[in-house]
């Protein structure tokens, strides 16, 4: 499996290696873990969308003042900031939970809240960014510009969220738990659910964080964010797309490849999430 890895690897750099900044080897061999995930993510999204037969730039500069991957679609600009966040440090540390085994079974308690505070710190980083790269002008007001997340060093529960939605969808739009409401026939083909509403989560000093910045026209920058937790060794985990509906430069829906997109929506006077396959 190791060396399937290493194999894989050593092919998608040959496909990389002429977008790949100059601190790419360095970052990407050191030995630091993050750093590696880091990097194995900016590589893998960028050979992803190459095969995909989109027009990729090389944008070798990245590391010195622009996003990480450049596309290029009829006249306009599409730039992705990749971040593969980590589990964090403290109090809101998302913890490592132990394994069970059939001898030592243990119960769990699922770190959804942790989880949703590294993304949404992640976001935020990659939004300041954004805002960084405008007022440098290297990035356009008219250009598309989408915050891509690897969740995969965020733990077993680090993609699915405590909808069972992806916990990028929770980390911007107001998504709670899930209800399920039982009939008066207490018959359990008489059951229906639905998502509570959340649209902010609480750090361990007590602050708020806000998980519905795409309802607020603020955020309006961001046209999307990507999500997996697809590692090296784990590729057949989906990869899906949350559109932000107030954004002022859209994705064309056809135009990447998804597993899933979702798309919160309004529905009378309640709002709803519409999911695309």
């Amino acid at each position: 499996m190791v060396s399937n890895a290493k194999d894989e690897i050593s092919n998608m750099y040959k496909v990389y290696e002429g977008y790949a900044d100059q601190n790419f080897l360095y970052d990407f061999s050191s030995g630091d873990e993050e750093k590696f995930n880091q990097r194995w993510w900016e590589m893998y999204l960028t050979v992803h969308l190459i095969n995909q037969k989109l027009k990729v730039i090389n944008n070798g500069n990245s590391n010195n003042g622009s996003p990480d991957i450049k596309i290029a679609f009829k006249g306009k600009t599409i730039w992705i900031e990749c971040i593969s966040p980590t589990r964090g440090e403290e109090k809101n540390k998302v913890p490592a939970l132990p394994v069970s085994i059939l001898s030592d079974i243990k119960v769990n308690k699922v770190p959804w809240k942790e989880v949703l505070l590294r993304i949404t710190s992640a976001i935020r980083d990659k939004f300041e960014k954004y805002q960084l790269y405008l007022k440098k002008a290297v990035v356009s007001e008219k250009d598309i510009f989408i915050i891509a997340i690897n969740c995969s060093q965020l733990g077993k529960y680090g993609f699915i969220g405590k909808s069972q939605l992806p916990s990028i969808v929770e980390a911007v739009y107001p998504i709670g738990f899930n209800i399920f409401e039982i009939g008066k026939s207490e018959n359990i083909n008489d059951l229906s659910s639905s998502l509570s509403y959340m649209d902010r989560i609480y750090k361990a000093n007590g602050s708020s964080v806000n998980t519905s910045i795409f309802l607020d026209k603020n955020y309006s920058g961001i046209s999307g964010i990507i999500g997996t937790s697809r590692d090296e060794f784990q590729k057949d985990k989906p990869i899906v797309f949350v559109s932000n509906p107030l954004s002022k430069n859209k994705l064309p829906e056809s135009l990447i490849k998804f597993d899933k997109r979702y798309e919160i929506i309004k529905v009378g006077s309640s709002l709803a999430v519409a999911i695309k396959h």
